[in-house]
């Protein structure tokens, strides 16, 4: 539209001067080495017209001439450029295909027409046989081009990690989290190799992002801070074991039934000489989850044989604030028999099977018979049924199994899978 409106312009414009000219005819005179020009106005404006279109025309003319010669490079450069992508993408297409001996000469050719090109560099580190250091000096070469960093140094750490090279793999996870520091994969990984560090509280750093952008599942991204928080605990001298107990309870408030912590947590207390606070923490957890661990050390902590009495009401206190279960008869039944009052444990025994007959409860019995009297055939007995019978159903295993398998990867290292695999079995 606006094209239209300026060309209409520029044709009435001209029509006006034409007009004008027409109007008001006049004859010029000039007179110029002995010689004497006489012509009219309009033949002369026609005249210096013409000549300026003519020069304008003639200067085009020579500027193509001019830039022939470059524009002759360029279209060599271009073509040069084109065919070098073609053998690049036939590269990645043979590598796609498996055809290694293909790619080989494909990344040849692309390397002899685009030899500074970095996606030249990252099919040869891809396609390459020759030595590791060369295939580490071109993915190095590609963190020298912007375009091409990143997936440099992704490639890079791929390469340290499965080398169990963790202080290179370090170095450069902290270069790629400058460049994409919210990205999923650089978050991950920098929480695995950090892991592999045992560098816990960097890795407290990144938790709003790991929460913030669900890098993780719920339970895992829960596990994953509160193992974090306890391994954090078990670094801290037996001196320092008021720094330990903020640890655990910050590793408790992420996962309440996670049992090994709260075992630690009361042997922190315990540590300290605040026993009082170690049983009542574990008195807390039985009424939360009734484990017989928690229940274990609950017992050895505050069984005193001179005061067997106090013992039992402390028993009971913690006992009447639950519902009472299968699992409450045999935490009496196993106060009963810290104190050896074989009767009672007995009939508590007895009382738990009857609402959940299973494997532990049989062994305790056999117990129970053979302290009463040895070698009798009620414990023979109660034996043959803990054989087939199933084992105590309790709050927290799978988690517990999670919490051990975590850190046989990340504690022992006997595991070489990555964070993002260990995910898969957690809870």
């Amino acid at each position: 539209m606006v094209r239209v409106i300026l060309y209409a312009a520029v044709i009435f414009s001209v029509a006006a001067a034409v007009h004008f000219i027409q109007g008001k005819p006049g004859f010029v005179t000039i007179e110029w080495l002995g010689y004497r020009i006489h012509t009219s106005a309009v033949l002369l404006v026609a005249g210096f017209l013409t000549s300026t279109v003519l020069f304008l025309l003639w200067g085009r003319v020579w500027s193509w001439i001019d830039n022939a010669p470059k524009r002759l490079k360029q279209s060599k450069e271009l073509e040069k450029e084109r065919s070098g992508l073609k053998f690049i993408m036939l590269g990645l297409e043979a590598l796609a295909a498996e055809n290694k001996t293909v790619a080989l000469k494909h990344s040849a050719k692309a390397a002899k027409l685009l030899p500074h090109n970095p996606l030249v560099a990252l099919l040869q580190a891809e396609v390459g046989d020759d030595a590791e250091q060369t295939s580490k000096a071109l993915l190095e070469e590609m963190l020298t081009h912007k375009e091409t960093e990143f997936m440099g140094l992704k490639s890079l750490i791929l390469q340290s990690v499965n080398q169990k090279n963790w202080a290179v793999a370090e170095q450069y996870i902290h270069q790629a989290y400058k460049l994409q520091p919210n990205a999923p994969w650089v978050l991950k990984m920098k929480t695995d190799i950090l892991l592999r560090r045992k560098k816990y509280a960097e890795i407290t750093d990144i938790f709003p992002k790991l929460e913030n952008f669900n890098i993780y599942k719920n339970d895992y991204l829960a596990l994953l801070e509160a193992s974090i928080y306890a391994e954090m605990a078990k670094s801290y001298a037996d001196s320092e074991y008021t720094k330990a107990i903020k640890q655990y309870n910050l590793s408790l408030k992420k996962l309440p039934m996670l049992v090994p912590v709260v075992l630690e947590l009361a042997d922190a207390y315990k540590l300290g000489n605040q026993t009082s606070k170690a049983q009542q923490v574990l008195a807390d957890f039985w009424v939360l989850s009734k484990r017989n661990d928690i229940w274990e050390n609950w017992i050895n902590i505050t069984y005193d044989p001179q005061h067997p009495k106090r013992f039992m009401a402390r028993v009971r206190k913690v006992l009447g604030g639950v519902e009472k279960d299968a699992h409450t008869s045999f935490a009496l039944a196993q106060a009963y028999i810290k104190i050896e009052d074989w009767q009672k444990a007995r009939e508590s025994l007895i009382e738990a099977k009857n609402m959940d007959p299973n494997r532990e409860i049989y062994q305790a019995l056999a117990m129970v018979e053979e302290s009463v009297a040895p070698n009798s055939k009620a414990g023979y007995e109660w034996l043959q049924l803990a054989l087939s019978a199933k084992p105590m159903q309790q709050q927290g295993d799978k988690l517990i199994e999670a919490y051990n398998k975590w850190r046989d990867i990340y504690v022992h290292g006997k595991e070489q899978s990555l964070f993002l695999e260990a995910q898969k079995d957690v809870v």
